[in-house]
């Protein structure tokens, strides 16, 4: 890890810092095992759509869920939002995303997602890319993320690094986050 984002912090930002790059590290390791041992199982036609913004599956997903009914696949929705009071509850959550990420072909997220982020998927690795950015992408399951602000003017993943908006680039680079895509839909130019 190095380190970047702790230069010039106080020895009390450090110790935190540490101790957070020490609780990473536990999670990663938990979630890695947890999930290969969910992946003893068979992988089945099942899509997952998972959402830490809600508490109920939004428009969007709703109407991907259908289709893909429509299609016969399995159509699992995982929602439940996530505040700093929740943080104990939403565990056996976890439990339940890493069970299904194990068993679906598919992943429709809204949002970054630390547990998608930190786990070692079975992925593509890509040549030709720009030094620093991630060059492997899942292939089992399909992670695929749906920005929530479908539209909107604002900056995303990586663009909003070191801004009031996102997240620092120390934790963007602990916690990995937006790692994992296998693809993302959003809005642009043309």
């Amino acid at each position: 890890m190095g380190t970047i984002g702790i230069a010039g912090a106080t020895v009390a930002q450090k110790k935190d810092f540490r101790g957070k790059h020490a609780l990473v590290a536990l999670s990663r390791v938990l979630f890695n095992g947890l999930y290969r041992i969910f992946c003893l199982g068979a992988r089945r036609d099942e899509v997952l759509f998972f959402s830490r913004q809600a508490n109920h599956p939004s428009e969007d997903f709703m109407a991907l869920g259908r289709e893909f009914m429509e299609r016969g696949w399995r159509v699992c929705y995982l929602t439940k939002k996530l505040s700093k009071r929740s943080v104990l509850s939403y565990c056996p959550f976890i439990v339940r995303e890493l069970y299904h990420l194990a068993r679906c072909r598919i992943c429709f997220v809204d949002r970054y997602d630390p547990v998608i982020c930190l786990l070692d998927f079975k992925g593509v690795r890509e040549s030709g890319l720009a030094a620093g950015t991630f060059d492997e992408f899942p292939s089992e399951p399909l992670i695929i993320q749906i920005w929530h602000a479908f539209g909107a003017f604002k900056k995303f993943g990586y663009q909003s690094v070191d801004t009031p908006e996102g997240h620092d680039s120390a934790n963007a680079e602990l916690f990995r986050i937006h790692r994992n895509y296998s693809y993302v839909i959003c809005s642009g130019e043309g």
